[in-house]
């Protein structure tokens, strides 16, 4: 390849982070946040969000990767406005606690879904 190859400095506002759990065997909990500048570095927060058109895509994503545990996901939004995933980490996000705070249990929703798979 010739020339730059980072996608981030393609995409832009808005970003988000949305942890994934997988339970029953292809559904999806996901709980996403929208974050207050895109790179998240510094971290400048998060505000908590139920876009059903960015929860469906990370439903529809986490699917077609076939993901079966907690993932964490990093999404920015293109030039014509469309949601897309920037990256699929294989572990919770380092927010997870505001998942959790918020009333989504998702580390308890995890380990009691081990339970149910016996």
């Amino acid at each position: 390849m010739v020339g730059e190859t980072l996608v981030m400095p393609c995409l832009g506002l808005p970003a988000y982070d949305a942890d994934i759990l997988n339970y029953y065997e292809r559904d999806y909990a996901v709980f996403v946040r929208k974050r207050t500048n895109p790179t998240g570095i510094p971290f400048e927060g998060n505000t908590l969000t139920v876009q059903e058109s960015v929860t469906e895509y990370c439903k529809k994503a986490a699917g077609s990767l076939g993901l079966k545990a907690i993932h964490d996901m990093d999404l920015m939004t293109n030039s014509r406005g469309e949601t897309v995933i920037l990256e699929v980490n294989p572990r919770p996000s380092g927010s997870i606690a505001t998942s959790m705070v918020s009333g989504f249990p998702i580390i308890d929703w995890a380990v009691g879904g081990l339970f149910y798979q016996f």
